[in-house]
């Protein structure tokens, strides 16, 4: 696995492959690394979303709504990444390097997907009630609020 992952985030990586094994996807997209994240359950992000009623089992029921299951892949078969995907993980890098993180951590991949704005990820989380302003500033205080323990509202703005 890539060594600029944190062991977290290499541990929420194999788990979004094997949701969406599980599930019947031959690809891991961004809905899959959100609810990598939530089954994962011990990071800040996943404390913030739960926080704010996006449970694991209630995203996970979401997903074939906003994006049909493909057929059923062999758990053990190495699932490629969706071009989204991919541009998420590279702004994951670039936020950590904002943060001045050797590493990618959750909350670096967390704010890539917000960031980018398009994927299922987003979609489903907006479906679920989450609303947060898209833009630097705010993204950087959902990151630090997220990292600190605090409460963000899901009514300071638009997803």
């Amino acid at each position: 696995m890539d060594s600029r992952f944190s062991a977290t985030s290499q541990k929420i990586l194999r788990i979004s492959h094997d949701i969406a094994a599980e599930m019947g996807y031959n690809y891991v997209g961004s809905e899959h690394l959100i609810a990598g994240i939530l089954r994962e359950g011990t990071t800040d992000i996943a404390s913030l979303l739960e926080a704010h009623g996006i449970e694991y089992d209630e995203f996970i029921a979401k997903i074939p709504e906003n994006s049909a299951p493909t057929g059923k892949p062999s758990i053990n078969k190495a699932l490629p990444i969706t071009p989204r995907t991919k541009v998420i993980l590279e702004i994951s890098f670039n936020e950590a390097k904002k943060a001045g993180s050797l590493l990618i951590e959750p909350e670096h991949i967390f704010a890539a997907i917000i960031r980018e704005g398009q994927s299922v990820a987003v979609k489903i989380l907006r479906d679920l009630g989450f609303r947060y302003v898209k833009d630097e500033e705010n993204t950087e205080d959902m990151t630090d609020d997220a990292q600190n323990n605090k409460s963000f509202s899901k009514e300071r703005g638009n997803l």
